[in-house]
């Protein structure tokens, strides 16, 4: 498929195709996790529920090392797969309640993962309900429980690849600061980059050398905004084509919302790297320094 996103119409049109595709609902909240409840009042049909902490997120290491949301074992992630039918070539579509942060972090780990055709619905299911679409109710989706009936569920993990797929980096690499050509980006609120808003951190700022692109400001009601737009976006914080890009946010999940907009203003470039215990781990070490102020600043000297 050409995108990362697909669009209401076309995810309809989809579903009452002979080859259907899978659609996981990753609602979820920073603040209330993931929304069970909310996927029972109501879901796209055939939909299943996608746990972003137990599935999309490992386990917290010792004194928050890696993060509040760690990466999985991609191997975790196949089985789950596997339990769930679905193999890594059958299409695979996420969606949220529309603010797209949790479908975008699915959009990620299950490629990493192993899977090759995932898209997020543009959107989520706000802009599903808001075209006049049904939705179901219950725990599961009524229909389509298996991607692939009579296929064995085993089938999933083993044609995978080991290990993960995607590009990350981690904070003893990022202590050097970035590479030439290379740019970091933080996808925070700018208040919480400048450090004048804690949001769920015990202390505030940025990465030295990290520059300020919002989420927000890449996305309108959980809709990536046009693409020119997403790219002039991306151009005002040093980012065109060919640029190696490396990205961050609180605790790697919005990142993951900057990795999706990246991909589709950027169809041809090379995949955006991840750090993903992101601002959460690296203040998990009080000797790694910070910056303050609308500035990226500079690493100090080591």
């Amino acid at each position: 498929m050409s995108t990362a996103l697909v669009g209401i119409d076309e995810l309809a049109d989809a579903l009452d195709s002979p080859h259907r595709p899978v659609v996981l609902d990753v609602r979820w909240d920073l603040g209330g996790g993931p929304d069970r409840a909310g996927f029972a009042a109501g879901h796209v049909p055939t939909s299943r529920f996608l746990d972003l902490e137990e599935v999309l997120t490992g386990p917290a290491g010792p004194d928050g090392a890696g993060g509040r949301h760690p990466l999985p074992d991609p191997a975790r992630v196949r089985t789950w797969l596997g339990e769930q039918g679905i193999d890594p070539e059958h299409p695979v579509i996420v969606l949220d309640g529309g603010h797209g942060a949790g479908a975008a972090r699915a959009w990620w780990v299950l490629r990493d993962a192993g899977l090759q055709d995932v898209r997020v619905l543009d959107g989520g299911l706000a802009a599903w309900t808001e075209a006049g679409h049904p939705v179901e109710t219950g725990q599961t989706g009524q229909t389509g429980q298996s991607a692939r009936p009579g296929s064995p569920s085993s089938d999933a993990p083993s044609r995978a690849p080991d290990g993960h797929r995607l590009p990350t980096r981690d904070a003893a690499d990022l202590l050097a600061g970035p590479r030439a050509g290379e740019v970091l980006l933080d996808a925070r609120p700018a208040a919480r980059y400048r450090g004048e808003d804690l949001g769920p951190d015990p202390v505030g700022g940025h990465i030295p050398g990290a520059t300020n692109l919002p989420v927000a400001s890449l996305y309108d009601g959980g809709r990536l905004r046009e693409v020119e737009e997403v790219r002039q976006r991306f151009a005002e914080a040093g980012v065109e084509q060919d640029t190696d890009v490396v990205l961050s946010c609180g605790s790697g999940i919005t990142a993951c919302q900057l990795a999706l907009a990246h991909a589709v203003a950027f169809p041809e470039a090379d995949e955006p790297v991840l750090y993903p215990g992101s601002f959460s781990d690296w203040i998990s070490d009080p000797s790694r320094p910070l910056a303050t102020g609308a500035a990226p600043g500079a690493m100090p000297p080591g």
